[in-house]
């Protein structure tokens, strides 16, 4: 391999990309309007619950847990009545989410929540239970005698619970993996559309030469990219950076050149470039979004599935980004997880080579 050679693919490559302002865009702006938009649109905390309150009891203690609720940032108290009212009617109609009812003498307690959305729903639920826990054991009287346990509950590594803390990282992943294999996705098809290809094979240039220097270009933009995004969650969504940066960068570049390469096998694979963009969002996006623990739990997947999720590459980086930003991990417990993506690296690599040495020789 000549450093030469691939210096003038690079080069090339280069120069095609400042020419097609779309490349750039796609490239530059696509990646930060996602983060901006999904770090946003996804919020899994839920505030401002509406909620009626039906009070049937005449005594202080009622006043005291309808003053629990209206002093809570997690529900919103719409009215609290002392008689009984049509509480299904406003539910239908959207008035309330939730309604608390509290029975004569506190004998009985009533929660009806509005369950068409199974999410908020179970969060409202905890919540309540929560309020009643705290309540119930600020009245409590004990004996003297008797032993008190002090229930101190702490969370680890993102103490105030917000979404937004696990959400971010795992866009970034997401987002660098859809970027990546887009960007490379039509540079070795434009070749063969454009009739270019035929002009490359008489030359000494390889196959792996080829595909080093065509990579070169779109690994600058995408590490470029990871460090925006980075930057904008650190300092815009103010998620917490406690590990080492070095290493999450350095991971982010091996996660980067991965999803660059494959971009580059699904585009010498099918030599067309609208069939290699199409395929590429669908191999990405998909795998990435639903298949890599960012939305949903893998553990909670099928088996099968689960053993699905283990060539997901967007998984591991996930792992990897997490642990370095909130838990400040290092190497000792990341190292498989870096270790897959450079598998992973290496093995799309060579099938990439493989499949345009194919191309090339059935171009000749």
């Amino acid at each position: 391999m000549r450093f030469r050679r691939v210096k003038a693919i690079a080069k090339k490559e280069g120069i095609h990309i400042l020419r097609d302002p779309r490349s750039l865009l796609l490239g530059i702006v696509i990646p930060l309007l996602l983060l901006f938009l999904f770090g946003y649109a996804l919020n899994m905390d839920v505030e401002n619950i509406s909620i009626a309150i039906v009070n049937l009891d005449s005594g202080t203690q009622s006043e005291n847990i309808i003053s629990l609720f209206q002093g809570s940032k997690y529900f919103d108290v719409k009215d609290v009545y002392y008689n009984p009212v049509n509480v299904d009617e406003m539910l239908k109609r959207g008035d309330i989410y939730a309604a608390f009812v509290i029975g004569r003498d506190l004998k009985q307690l009533q929660l009806i929540i509005d369950g068409a959305d199974s999410t908020t729903s179970g969060i409202a639920l905890g919540y309540i239970q929560s309020l009643l826990g705290k309540y119930s054991v600020s009245t409590r009287s004990y004996d003297s005698d008797s032993l008190t346990v002090d229930n101190r509950i702490r969370v680890w590594f993102n103490s105030e619970m917000k979404s937004r803390n696990f959400i971010v990282p795992g866009l970034i992943a997401v987002i660098m993996m859809i970027i990546a294999a887009l960007l490379t996705s039509l540079a070795i098809a434009r070749e063969f559309e454009t009739g270019t290809m035929e002009g490359l094979i008489p030359t000494p240039l390889t196959a792996g030469e080829i595909i080093i220097g065509k990579l070169l270009p779109y690994i600058s933009i995408g590490f470029f990219d990871m460090v925006i995004c980075l930057l904008a969650g650190i300092y815009l969504f103010d998620i917490p950076m406690r590990g080492n940066v070095i290493l999450l960068l350095f991971s982010g570049l091996i996660f980067i050149t991965g999803g660059l390469s494959f971009g580059l096998f699904i585009s010498a694979a099918t030599r067309t470039q609208v069939l290699a963009s199409q395929l590429s969002m669908v191999a990405t996006f998909l795998p990435a979004f639903l298949l890599s623990g960012f939305v949903f739990d893998i553990a909670n997947m099928p088996v099968p599935i689960q053993i699905l999720t283990r060539i997901i590459s967007a998984r591991y980086f996930i792992t990897l980004i997490k642990g370095i930003m909130l838990k400040g991990l290092g190497l000792d417990y990341l190292f498989p997880e870096l270790l897959f993506l450079i598998v992973f690296c290496i093995v799309v690599l060579k099938a990439c080579h493989k499949k345009l040495m194919q191309g090339m020789a059935g171009s000749v």
